[in-house]
């Protein structure tokens, strides 16, 4: 009981600063910057995974004419933050799409003149802007050979990485919105360090939206909980390939496998900013979220506890976004009748500024793990990862030149587990790549060529370089 009180007082105490700001913009803020990251959808740090979306606009900062200093979105580097997350979006769009409401919005809103020369007042359509959406993501990876482990660099090849698609729709004269999409590609293995497995289906967003003020909105369904900004950026935004190892871990195949930090899709409930309120030249968006806390896909609940995320973002122009968030989870780990609670308290943080062609991400979670039912210490994840890019001026496609420091310690307190030396477990990546975005932004096209040079500790080390090419169609 003491848990929901405090929730529901955090609730309404920072719903309210978005109402102060949003009065005192009305009277007379003309100069504030409208426009948040298009790139992610405008007001949803969760962006849109990729393609066309109600929320927001897939262009990348470039392809808006815009100028060097690009948009801010809730994604990370390069077009958004973190290898998924750009500054200034906010998460009304999921990882799935992300472009303007449609024509029809913009029709509207525009004043036209009637043959009287007065202006003919604003029509707002009742119906609903349906569009389906998707992308197809796919190349070739290369991992070094290490002849020690038959598990490492032996099945070099080409891969799929998604065949996303999806319908979604909004209608503005309720302020409603909803989005259901498949992913035809997902990984269903279940052994780890295992190459063979199979593709499947599995859904990934599903939920309706209602935003019943300009400053305020909830969101039911299945979707990503705004609380790390790496897990945030659409895909197709993203500046490298990947994201960093600290969020992906190491997949099968590209070393001893591994778990990040993952943070991603629930089912739950959201309540929201739509999109950053400004007042002048500042920005502020917040999100506050009670889901089940045991991934997506699933059934019902691992317990009879809620888990529960916050995030907030401040803005400044386009040019930079701050962002920050906390998350507790109650889990129930195991199967019947031997199961087990375990409790993760966790931070996140990060900092996205791009300005005059460059663009710089720091990136930062802590997870603190209590073991509730056995006996063991607590364990502590932690990340962090620090990436640049730059768009290289006087050429005729947007190509954009990446470096990423990527640290992750899944084991950051030590000890020791089934005879193993836990703290040997930290890895260090340095990433360096280009990206290319096709300039005709119709067509969607866009391309990564990256390669990662990877350190381990003395006692696990491995030779596990990698290079990937990987293009993505999104329409």
């Amino acid at each position: 009981m003491n848990t929901f009180r405090a929730a529901l007082i955090a609730i309404l105490s920072i719903a309210a600063l978005p109402a102060v700001a949003t009065a005192q913009r009305g009277q007379g803020d003309e100069g504030a910057p409208g426009g948040q990251s298009e790139e992610e959808g405008a007001g949803d740090p969760e962006g849109a995974e990729d393609g066309p979306g109600p929320e927001g606009d897939s262009r990348q900062w470039w392809q808006r004419g815009e100028g060097a200093s690009g948009d801010v979105a809730a994604g990370e580097a390069t077009g958004n933050p973190d290898g998924s997350e750009p500054p200034a979006a906010a998460p009304g769009q999921d990882d799935d799409s992300d472009t303007g409401q449609g024509d029809e919005g913009d029709e509207a809103a525009a004043s036209t003149e009637s043959g009287d020369g007065d202006p003919e007042p604003e029509v707002v359509e009742e119906g609903w802007d349906i569009e389906p959406y998707g992308f197809i993501r796919a190349g070739y990876e290369y991992v070094m050979n290490d002849a020690r482990y038959d598990f490492v660099g032996e099945n070099d090849g080409f891969i799929l990485g998604s065949a996303r698609a999806g319908l979604q729709g909004r209608s503005d004269r309720w302020g409603l919105s909803f989005r259901i999409s498949a992913e035809g590609a997902a990984d269903l293995r279940g052994v780890v360090n295992s190459p063979e497995g199979e593709l499947g289906v599995r859904m990934r967003d599903v939920y309706m939206q209602w935003d019943f003020l300009s400053w305020m909105g909830l969101r039911l369904g299945q979707f990503k909980v705004p609380f790390m900004a790496g897990w945030l950026g659409r895909d197709g935004a993203l500046p490298f390939a990947s994201r960093a190892v600290g969020l992906d871990g190491v997949p099968v195949g590209r070393g001893f496998e591994l778990e990040g930090i993952v943070y991603d899709r629930e089912l739950g409930l959201r309540l929201g900013s739509p999109e950053p309120v400004y007042v002048g030249d500042f920005g502020l968006a917040y999100y506050l979220t009670a889901f089940n806390g045991n991934g997506a896909n699933q059934i019902l609940n691992d317990n009879g506890r809620l888990a529960l995320a916050g995030r907030v973002e401040l803005y400044y122009l386009d040019w930079v976004r701050l962002g920050g968030g906390m998350l507790w989870n109650s889990r129930t780990e195991g199967p019947l009748p031997d199961r087990f609670d375990e409790e993760d308290l966790a931070i996140s943080a990060d900092l996205t500024v791009q300005a005059y062609g460059v663009e710089f991400v720091g990136h930062f979670t802590l997870v603190d793990t209590t073991f509730e039912t056995v006996a063991n210490p607590t364990r502590q994840r932690l990340e962090f990862h620090l990436q640049g890019g730059y768009l290289l001026p006087f050429v005729p496609i947007p190509l954009v030149v990446n470096y990423r420091f990527a640290y992750y310690d899944p084991w950051q307190n030590g000890g020791a587990g089934g005879g193993v030396d836990l703290s040997t477990f930290e890895l260090l990546y340095h990433t360096v790549g280009l990206r290319i975005h096709h300039p005709a932004e119709a067509l969607g096209l866009t391309a990564w060529l990256n390669y990662t040079f990877t350190i381990e500790n003395a006692a696990r080390q491995v030779d596990n370089d990698r290079l990937e090419v990987i293009v993505q169609l999104t329409f």
